[in-house]
């Protein structure tokens, strides 16, 4: 498979506002056993940043190169109104998702959330979802390639 992005952007907030904000916090004694339980086991976790594009597209090959064929009008019914669908003829492979409304989110990056006894102590990261080959060392960086 091969992706190429177009128009992409990142949306991302202070990792030092969102720690300070926590730290002045506390978990709210109606809170359920559920939430509390996945506080205390560090199972939450937030995003911090996204990675965004204003359109998607995917080329897809079986076996010894050959396309694979797509069937349009199927995509577009399941990805609903919001992002056309499109190709470049009926027997391509290749699909292209452009967004109508607000940008497409191909990467995340997350913190983990660490609790002790019920009060948050700090924030882990924890790195990239979804776009590992364009991480940089202080995030997703300015020079986002638009083809991975």
């Amino acid at each position: 498979m091969q992706f190429e992005f177009g128009d992409v952007t990142e949306e991302a907030i202070d990792i030092t506002a969102l720690d300070q904000y926590l730290s002045n916090g506390s978990v709210a004694a109606s809170t359920g056993n559920f939430v509390k339980q996945a506080l205390e086991d560090d199972e939450v976790y937030v995003i911090v940043a996204t990675l965004d594009a204003r359109q998607i597209s995917v080329a897809a090959s079986g076996e010894g190169n050959v396309g694979v064929n797509v069937d349009v009008p199927v995509i577009q019914q399941i990805v609903g109104a919001k992002v056309a669908v499109s190709s470049g003829s009926s027997s391509s492979s290749k699909v292209t998702y452009t967004s109508t409304v607000t940008p497409l989110s191909f990467g995340l990056k997350v913190v983990r959330l660490i609790f002790k006894d019920g009060e948050y102590t700090t924030l882990k990261p924890e790195g990239v979802i979804g776009a590992e080959a364009i991480e940089s060392p202080a995030g997703f960086g300015p020079d986002v390639p638009t083809e991975i």
